[in-house]
């Protein structure tokens, strides 16, 4: 039985998870019709030309957007529809940025491996979809002088007790742009911006950076189902919604099993054996009425950064057919000493270190989870790389526009 049967039946089990309301029903050749098509595109997207790349994606689409009305015709619940409906919305939206992203990933521009870090960092993102690395100490002084005046300032932010998130990380300015470039020097002179661009296909670079401290008081990651006494070992595990822009984690501070270090999950996302529309549905169930402006918005009322914490949502998640069920940030949801749960504790691999030391990783394919703190901590850089020609093009747009 594959992992994801056996977190379907356990879905089952789990007292949050249980409600008197049927599954929708649903024709399993409707959803293997778009799979087959959406794989086939995503296969051979940079073959086609525009108009039969535009022509089968619309394709994909329609089928899509009829799977879901089969669904929308077996309810009169109005948050019912509109929890279909932008699930739907968000899922064309998804649809067309990763077929977008496979049409140009296919030999354009991913530089040949010139180095043996370079080989290394391919070789270990092909097998396992991580690598990890020290910062040499040079490069480890340089982040921290460019860092320090933030750093201050975040710990003085969490002084006055402010602990989520979003509160505690800095994503843009002057610094930030300095430690991107001392990060793209020295990534490429390891051969790593090598190393992942023939994984991805196409050149990548740093272009997503955020300064992050993590602290104890933190509770943004604790469970909030209250059905259960002991959470399971596997909280805030979890996917990315893009596969298209991979990851990496680097320490500022030193971190020990106390410090919440990051854990990756190797072969678990392999071992679920998703079809593609649970691929695709779970990296974007959560995003459903997240906006303010959704009616579902008030109807949820979910706990920060955990969409599952509302049992309306849990609801209308559960009505889904198997079939299309998924949850990417799933590590929340598994039942504790269950199957998954023993799956996931086998596979764990944490990375301890001291300061300088990282991971690079395809967050979109390989389970991870980090800063869950126990006491002190943790200063972290969360690194994205993005297509770099891509990237460019967009600054000259942007420059033109203003």
């Amino acid at each position: 039985m594959s992992l994801q049967k056996l977190l379907l039946s356990e879905y089952k089990q789990h007292p949050s998870f249980i409600f008197s309301n049927e599954q929708f029903i649903i024709d399993d050749a409707l959803i293997d019709s778009f799979n087959n098509e959406y794989l086939n595109l995503y296969r051979y997207a940079s073959n086609l030309s525009r108009n039969s790349f535009l022509g089968s994606m619309d394709r994909c689409v329609t089928m899509l957007n009829n799977a879901f009305l089969v669904l929308h015709n077996q309810t009169s619940d109005k948050m019912e529809s509109r929890f279909l409906m932008e699930l739907s919305s968000e899922c064309e939206k998804l649809i067309r940025r990763e077929l977008a992203f496979a049409r140009i990933s296919e030999g354009c521009g991913a530089n040949s491996l010139k180095s043996s870090g370079a080989v290394r960092y391919a070789y270990e993102l092909n097998k396992d979809c991580y690598c990890f690395g020290r910062l040499d100490a040079d490069t480890l002084n340089e982040i921290n002088e460019i860092a320090k005046l933030e750093v201050r300032g975040l710990y003085q932010v969490a002084n006055a007790g402010a602990y989520k998130r979003n509160e505690l990380t800095i994503s843009e300015g002057r610094s930030i742009k300095n430690i991107r470039n001392v990060l793209n020097r020295f990534y490429s002179m390891q051969g790593i911006l090598d190393g992942v661009s023939s994984y991805m296909g196409c050149r990548m670079e740093v272009w997503g950076l955020a300064l992050e401290l993590s602290v104890s008081q933190s509770g943004w990651w604790r469970n909030t189902l209250k059905s259960i006494n002991n959470p399971p070992e596997t909280l805030y595990a979890h996917l990315d919604e893009s596969s298209a822009h991979p990851k990496s984690i680097v320490y500022l501070s030193d971190v020990a099993e106390e410090q919440g270090p990051t854990s990756v999950y190797p072969k678990i996302y392999e071992k679920l054996h998703l079809n593609a529309l649970q691929d695709l549905v779970g990296r974007i169930v959560g995003v459903v009425g997240l906006s303010p402006s959704s009616p579902l918005y008030a109807h949820y009322d979910r706990m920060y950064h955990q969409s599952f914490s509302s049992e309306n949502f849990r609801k209308h998640y559960m009505r889904l057919p198997d079939k299309m069920k998924f949850n990417s940030h799933c590590g929340w949801d598994i039942l504790p000493g269950g199957a998954v749960e023993k799956e996931f504790v086998e596979a764990e691999e944490r990375m301890l270190g001291p300061a300088g030391t990282f991971v690079v990783f395809d967050g979109g394919r390989l389970m991870h989870r980090g800063g869950l703190i126990a006491q002190g901590s943790r200063i972290a850089l969360q690194v994205i790389f993005a297509d770099a020609h891509l990237g460019r093009r967009i600054v000259r747009r942007f420059k033109k526009e203003n």
